[in-house]
């Protein structure tokens, strides 16, 4: 069952008294030039600030700090990615370093003809297994097998971000992977003691920045 309207407007007035107004929110992704991504960009930066201002007014502990946190690491990871993988594929699709991501060393079988191989079969074996001739090549990946880790450091290699800022995106990348209820019985994680859901809010902002400085300097 909804608020009634008091109690729902009470709620709002306290949420929006605390955040910046929509064109604040619209200026922080302008180097976007994608519009439907800037606006889901958007959605989701404001969302999760409507979501945090919810849980600090319930005062959040617990198993609700918890999901405040996971909700946080969740949705800024969400962003952080999408920025980098527009950036690389879009607006610097065409340097090598991005291009190079789609590479990965590989082995590949040749053939040898049959009249040669009679002569090598003696040597094409060992502890009773057979070795098949193969010369070092590249692969090619798609671009959804591309890890974050490589796409963060590809940012960083073309400027757009600072070492320490590509380490901490990358930590809470692999947080937010973690963030399953069977991976985090497996790995024991501790919520309430980890800091990560801060850090990745206060990102935002040095992010942006990063990001702006880079593009300006390559204009």
């Amino acid at each position: 069952m909804a608020f009634d309207e008091h109690v729902t407007q009470n709620v709002l007035n306290y949420i929006t008294a605390h955040l910046p107004p929509d064109s604040w929110f619209d200026e922080f992704f302008s180097f976007v030039d994608d519009l439907d991504l800037k606006k889901i960009l958007i959605e989701e930066f404001k969302g999760i600030r409507y979501l945090y201002k919810i849980f600090e007014g319930l005062e959040a502990d617990d198993f609700l700090l918890r999901v405040q946190i996971k909700t946080q690491i969740t949705c800024y990871a969400s962003i952080y990615e999408a920025v980098i993988h527009h950036l690389l594929f879009v607006t610097f699709k065409d340097s090598d370093l991005v291009k190079d991501l789609y590479k990965y060393p590989t082995k590949k079988a040749f053939s040898i003809p049959q009249a040669h191989m009679s002569k090598l079969e003696q040597y094409l074996e060992h502890d009773g297994k057979t070795i098949i001739p193969m010369y070092d090549a590249v692969g090619r990946t798609s671009i959804t097998q591309i890890k974050f880790e490589a796409k963060a450091n590809c940012a960083h290699q073309l400027g757009l971000i600072s070492e320490k800022l590509k380490d901490e995106l990358i930590q809470i990348y692999h947080c937010r992977n973690a963030i399953h209820l069977h991976a985090e019985m497996k790995k024991d994680l501790t919520y309430d003691e980890l800091d990560l859901s801060k850090i990745a809010y206060r990102r935002m902002q040095l992010f942006r920045e990063q990001i702006l400085n880079s593009i300006n300097l390559t204009v």
